[in-house]
């Protein structure tokens, strides 16, 4: 029987969306070796694709979490993605005008009272002076502010971070079936073909997928939570992109010619992974999205100019805490295997940064190559799942 070919590395990364990626690339540009292992034939097969693309500056987090501790860390996390990735890939951004709108009085005196104390930019409008040039409803708004949050080409993005990686020497293989065989071993199936994999640390980022790894790591089943939340694509009709920080209200991004919203703290918890939207949650999505926007009832939701999607994103914490748990969460789970979920899209560099120094404190560094200029056409959008709104929508 032949022996399979061994690969060595400093860490294996096991999923490809923004969390493995950014981490692949704290890791590379701290000088260690990396293998970054994905299941799916494109990178960024789950929640990273599969979300209204919003970039955001933790103005939605500091007014929505009620506690005022947890609010303000989150908040900071969120604030260092951010610029993180702004630095990294600038041209992901789709449109960078973002209006912030507080329903209810008690969420407006909070929201603006933390977005001064956590030192977060915004502009106070008056809305009734505000150009309105996008037929946004503003009756019954406490407050109207411009902020910081952004679109972004998620695709773009994780296009870049791969090409990064392998710039650097990252290795990276698709389509590859993992499975743990010691603490420091493993193999990836592909194809036929199978490789022998050594680490002494192992990072599992596989988002949903990470439920049936960690039963194969650590023999035993972890408390392992889903929650789905509806999203909804239909033709852009604003110029802008808005959001309320209210729960219940919608917000959406701009990307291109098409809009993608979703509604606040409306996820539903799940014993397992479930992509299919539920009729209730989008027609509650729909009348809260012409209830901001009355121009969008054009878009009859039973018409195929409104395209509804499911989102699902973990949680493995044990919480009694009916909704997601909104932060970050790095865990040791096993003497080489880690896990991390970066709770939000925008805190994945903060998550990357945190779980690198929880697996190589104390331990010296390679100094690394950071001046080589990636190539795109290694990694190239084609390697990256399409968002819905890259599905080819023809309305």
């Amino acid at each position: 029987m032949r022996v399979p070919e061994t690969v060595e590395s400093d860490l294996v990364i096991v999923g490809a969306g923004i969390a493995g990626l950014w981490t692949a690339k704290e890791a590379i540009d701290n000088g260690l070796s990396v293998t970054v292992v994905e299941a799916a034939g494109l990178l960024a097969a789950g929640a990273t694709t599969r979300n209204e693309g919003w970039l955001h500056a933790g103005t939605y987090h500091s007014g929505a979490i009620e506690q005022h501790e947890i609010s303000r860390t989150v908040a900071e996390k969120i604030v260092d993605g951010h610029n993180a990735i702004l630095d990294f890939a600038p041209e992901a951004v789709e449109h960078d005008t973002t209006y912030a709108l507080l329903g209810d009085e008690a969420v407006a005196d909070r929201a603006l009272g933390r977005w001064s104390e956590f030192g977060l930019p915004f502009s106070l409008i008056d809305q009734w002076s505000f150009d309105n040039h996008d037929g946004v409803l503003l009756d019954g708004v406490a407050a109207l502010a411009k902020v910081e949050d952004k679109s972004i080409d998620t695709r773009m993005l994780c296009a870049k971070l791969a090409a990064h990686v392998v710039a650097r020497g990252g290795i990276m293989y698709t389509d590859a079936e993992f499975n743990p065989l010691d603490q420091g071993t493993a193999e990836i199936t592909i194809t036929n073909d199978t490789l022998r994999l050594q680490s002494d640390n192992f990072l599992i980022t596989a988002g949903v997928g990470s439920g049936d790894l960690l039963k194969k790591v650590t023999q035993d089943q972890y408390s392992m939570r889903y929650f789905k939340s509806h999203l909804m694509v239909f033709p852009r009709i604003t110029r802008d992109n808005y959001f309320y920080v209210d729960g219940g209200q919608t917000g959406f991004m701009n990307h291109g010619n098409l809009s993608i919203a979703g509604l606040n703290r409306d996820s539903i918890a799940l014993q397992s992974p479930d992509y299919q939207p539920v009729p209730t949650k989008e027609r509650k999505l729909y009348e809260a999205l012409v209830h901001l926007v009355p121009s969008a009832r054009q878009f009859a939701l039973e018409s195929t100019q409104m395209v509804g999607v499911a989102c699902v994103k973990p949680d493995i914490r044990n919480s009694s805490s009916p909704e997601p748990d909104l932060d970050e969460s790095v865990q040791k789970v096993s003497e080489t295997y880690t896990m991390a979920f970066p709770g939000k899209m925008t805190q994945a560099p903060h998550m990357a940064r945190i779980a690198i120094e929880s697996m190589y404190s104390g331990q010296a560094k390679r100094e690394s190559s950071t001046n080589i200029e990636p190539e795109l056409s290694t990694y190239s959008l084609q390697t990256v799942t399409p968002r819905p709104m890259d599905r080819n929508i023809v309305f």
